[in-house]
């Protein structure tokens, strides 16, 4: 998928959501986030080394939405800096530094973006450092043991940097605002670097902190926050020690399963591919029970950290993967699903800093490879779905491989990475309140320098805003199946209809196309399609009309 802004909560994050608001680029990572589902894009190693502060937590807090636990932070206080780990389930996890200045100030914000299931002693997939001097603020990026400063601003008077997911690090500016005697206070975001007002008010053990209109209320004891109440939806509550063990080894070691459900007419075997590169892919086969030998469908994740389900955190119970291996092997067809170089199960993560596109379209070749070996399914019947990123990369795989029998390509892209990212932040940029017309047109004219100049740093962001899908839909002489839904705001429907005549174009008769109403990125049931919202959605699961577009094609083409 793309990685939205918002994925700042992933992907899963999909293709729609590498969204890069100006100056923040390299905070993309955070994401929910384009290719949206998604926490954007693909991850750089950054300077490594950053402690995870897991030994000596003081204090944890539980992200609640509902009874649902959705993510945890914990924070360690040093006499010059506050470490803050912001774990969300299923995502990226986030390890911050507030740097202590005098005078009470906020000085030098750090930040490294570890993979979801990255160890204690991983090195991060990005970091940066979010600094201050005199009337400017910088963004300096630190990806392949390089330091690339992104982005200069000037501003007027004292700022602080906010991380908006992190309910702490906003307690811990408010702290430092009172201490000074402030009630108001500038804020720039750290994943976008938008100026926003921060006013305080506060009424005996109670604070209410609004930011550009949206109300967040402490609550405080002699230990410090008790509670935190964010909207009217999210709950922050600090946990005891005795109870914070527990509640953090279920919230991090809580992995989703991959088994067959009780009484499905397929199973489900873990698999190991081990690749050209000396890395091995971890992936989940589902084989239609009686059938020796069935056809076989490989999925192709979005953009970004994915495991093999391409889930969600934000989004409880998304897991478009899972429930289209339900539907294949209900219908007779196996399907291959595998976790991302570096995700999950799968190793390949110190080769992330320079993958692109490219890569892991090599990845996908070594997994048809792997089912041309196997005894278990028609190698003469294999076929390639992909989502978002995925939707991208099927293409390149097919137009190289005759031997691929189909595609199917979910919410794909046509146009080139550029053009998709500078209208998914023109969205982003609009979704800011408090922003003047005049204010919105100043930051998009920052964005193409700021594109520019990040892609020169990541490697899959330079590939992706060059890359062509319709040169490559002209290679194509597979059947193609394109779906696509009416409100997707990351990979806009008129796309579907430009990959389409393309690839008939040059000759492809066999193109079918079906557009869902009321479907977004995601092929979920949403009328709106807006990407930042997708956590307010109550229905989670895959379309059934799109799962069944999608089974009664393959059926057809793989018989």
């Amino acid at each position: 998928m793309l990685k939205s802004v918002n994925s700042w909560p992933r992907r899963r994050s999909t293709l729609a959501c590498t969204t890069l608001v100006v100056m923040s680029l390299a905070a993309s990572v955070l994401a929910n986030g384009a290719f949206a589902q998604g926490t954007g894009g693909r991850g750089a190693t950054g300077r490594g080394g950053a402690a995870r502060a897991r030994a000596t937590d003081t204090v944890a807090y539980l992200y609640l939405k509902g009874k649902d636990t959705v993510a945890i932070e914990r924070i360690v206080r040093k006499p010059d800096a506050i470490v803050g780990v912001l774990s969300v389930r299923g995502q990226p996890t986030l390890v911050w530094t507030q740097h202590l200045g005098p005078a009470n100030t906020g000085g030098t914000f750090d930040m490294d973006v570890y993979a979801a299931a990255a160890t204690v002693s991983a090195m991060p997939q990005q970091s940066l450092s979010l600094r201050v001097v005199e009337d400017s603020v910088f963004f300096d990026v630190h990806a392949n043991g390089a330091t690339n400063t992104v982005q200069r601003k000037k501003v007027e008077g004292h700022v602080e940097w906010m991380l908006n997911p992190s309910v702490l690090h906003m307690d811990v500016l408010t702290q430092l605002a009172r201490k000074r005697g402030q009630e108001n206070l500038t804020v720039i975001l750290a994943q976008g670097g938008q100026l926003l007002p921060l006013v305080i008010h506060a009424a005996g053990d109670t604070t209410i902190v609004n930011v550009a209109g949206k109300d967040t209320r402490f609550i405080y004891d002699l230990q410090g926050m008790k509670e935190a109440l964010v909207g009217l939806d999210t709950r922050v509550v600090r946990v005891s020690a005795e109870d914070r063990g527990k509640i953090s080894a279920k919230t991090e070691s809580e992995k989703p399963s991959y088994a067959a459900p009780s009484g499905a007419p397929y199973t489900a075997q873990d698999v190991i591919i081990n690749t050209a590169s000396g890395y091995q892919l971890a992936g989940t086969l589902t084989r239609p029970s009686g059938i020796a030998r069935p056809p076989v469908v490989l999925t192709i994740s979005g953009s970004g950290p994915q495991e093999r389900d391409s889930r969600i955190a934000t989004v409880n119970g998304y897991a478009i993967f899972r429930d289209i291996a339900d539907t294949l092997g209900r219908r007779g067809v196996a399907v291959l699903r595998v976790d991302d170089r570096g995700v999950g199960a799968s190793t390949g993560r110190e080769s992330l800093a320079i993958a692109t596109s490219a890569d892991f379209a090599n990845d996908v070749r070594e997994v048809v490879k792997f089912l041309r070996t196997r005894k278990d399914v028609d190698t003469a019947r294999i076929a390639l779905i992909g989502h978002s990123e995925g939707g991208m990369i099927a293409p390149m795989v097919a137009s190289q491989d005759q031997g691929i029998r189909a595609i199917a390509l979910l919410a794909g892209p046509a146009y080139t990475g550029r053009r998709i990212e500078m209208h998914q932040n023109e969205v982003s940029i609009n979704q800011v309140p408090g922003l003047s017309r005049t204010q919105r047109d100043s930051i998009m004219q920052q964005v193409p320098h700021m594109l520019d100049s990040v892609g020169k740093t990541v490697p899959w962001l330079g590939f992706f805003m060059q890359h062509d899908p319709v040169k490559t839909a002209k290679l194509v002489t597979q059947p193609v199946l394109i779906l696509q839904g009416a409100t997707d705001q990351q990979i806009t429907p008129e796309q579907s209809d430009t990959l389409a005549a393309a690839f008939r174009g040059a000759g492809n008769k066999d193109v079918t196309v079906r557009l869902f109403p009321a479907t977004n990125h995601l092929f979920l049931p949403d009328t709106s399609g807006d990407f930042t919202a997708y956590a307010t959605l109550k229905d989670t699961h895959v379309r059934r009309e799109v799962l069944g577009a999608i089974a009664d094609w393959f059926v057809v083409k793989l018989k």
